[in-house]
């Protein structure tokens, strides 16, 4: 399809923004895409942030990957813009002359070093604070030279952004702080399912439940009109992931898990049974977050059958990596005993695991995994597909005599 979407009189150009937190399939698919010999006329862009990126990232192997193959690579660095620069910059937003801007950029480059978020954050939290304004007498934006120079500024964009949130009202902190738990993005009708009902205690009550949706919404509205979060659709969206990662700064540490447990409860309970296929993968993931704080035996069981759902819809869509993750979630959750009190679902656990790390192509795993399942299985027939999947793995690893001794 790219190759008759892609062609010399009109080239493709696909970017992607943030690649430091792409998975391995995402990858693997850029991959197969800039290394098919067939597809000629297609540039691809993508930015990552280098400091956020370690030996155990799928983006080095990646990187590394696509050395390998020569394939024409060029790296551009981006650096933190310089004082002319940010100069130009806020002369352009408060439409006045370098020259007269010049003061109001010294401070600000001085107190942000050039960091690009870090100065459009501070100029917005300085207008928020009165430091910044615009003049109807002289019809053009003035500033408080002093009390900008005083002001103190958090050593990070991370603290400017959370001391920018909680001078908002108490319940569009609220939204945005339960937005922050689900990730990036998230879809308003999955939104209304558990914000209704977490926090209440902290937010104004209502008990009619179309106008604590309202109250919802319009607190979202509230940081939209901020710039914090977009409205794209039916989708509220983080403008950045650092605004993201300040909002949910703003749990602290051992209350993060115990909520996310409630917000996938709070999913679960309230979303339509028609509906269940769409909010699976984000409601089993919120439990998953949470899982430390599961004590109770029956909750941990149904947590486990939740996460074999969700690992199974992943496997149907070819999404092997996030199946593995769900079905391994899942096995955590099991005790010593587990083959005793709950064989069914350890047997269905263990063996979907074996078949996704087989896709993924671990097949160390694979032999770990389906060892297991042949030594608890109560018969032949249970044991059938782990052995099954173990010739498969060890064929695919030219160990055909191996293979052929299980069979025997």
């Amino acid at each position: 399809m790219i190759s008759a979407i892609a062609t010399p009189s009109q080239p493709l150009v696909l970017f992607l923004d943030d690649l430091q937190w792409a998975d391995s399939s995402s990858l693997d698919l850029i991959e197969a895409v800039v290394t098919d010999s067939e597809i000629k006329c297609i540039l691809f862009a993508g930015t990552y942030r280098s400091n956020e990126v370690n030996n155990a990232f799928p983006l080095t192997r990646f990187m590394s990957d696509i050395a390998e193959k020569h394939i024409s690579v060029i790296k551009i660095e981006l650096e933190n813009i310089g004082r002319e620069a940010v100069n130009d910059l806020i002369s352009d937003a408060i439409c006045k002359a370098t020259l007269d801007s010049k003061m109001l950029a010294d401070i600000v480059y001085r107190k942000t070093s050039g960091n690009v978020l870090f100065l459009t954050q501070l100029l917005q939290s300085l207008y928020a604070e009165d430091l910044l304004w615009f003049s109807l007498d002289t019809e053009s934006w003035e500033w408080d030279y002093q009390g900008i120079e005083t002001k103190t500024i958090p050593k990070n964009v991370i603290n400017l952004l959370t001391e920018r949130i909680v001078r908002l009202p108490v319940l569009t902190q609220h939204a945005l702080n339960l937005l922050s738990c689900i990730g990036c993005a998230c879809a308003e009708s999955t939104l209304i399912l558990f914000m209704n009902e977490i926090g209440q205690n902290n937010t104004e009550k209502s008990n009619d439940i179309s106008e604590r949706e309202n109250n919802i919404l319009l607190a979202l509205e509230i940081a939209v009109a901020e710039g914090l979060v977009k409205k794209d659709g039916s989708l509220y969206v983080f403008v950045h992931d650092q605004i993201q990662s300040a909002a949910y700064s703003l749990n602290p540490e051992h209350q993060r898990g115990p909520l996310h447990l409630q917000i996938g409860n709070s999913i679960l309970k309230n979303v339509p049974i028609d509906e269940m296929e769409n909010v699976l993968f984000i409601a089993v993931d919120q439990l998953n977050r949470g899982i430390l704080s599961v004590n109770r035996e029956d909750l941990k069981e149904t947590i486990a059958q939740l996460n074999l759902m969700a690992g199974k819809k992943a496997m149907a869509l070819a999404a092997f990596r996030s199946s593995a993750s769900f079905f391994e979630a899942g096995i955590s959750l099991l005790d010593e005993y587990c083959w005793d009190k709950m064989y069914e679902l350890s047997l269905q656990l263990y063996g979907s695991y074996a078949d996704a790390q087989f896709c993924i192509g671990h097949f160390d795993e694979v032999g770990q995994v389906t060892a297991v399942i042949i030594k608890h299985a109560k018969t032949l027939w249970d044991g059938l597909n782990a052995y099954s999947t173990l010739i498969k793995a060890l064929g695919s690893q030219n160990k055909s005599r191996d293979a052929i001794e299980i069979t025997c």
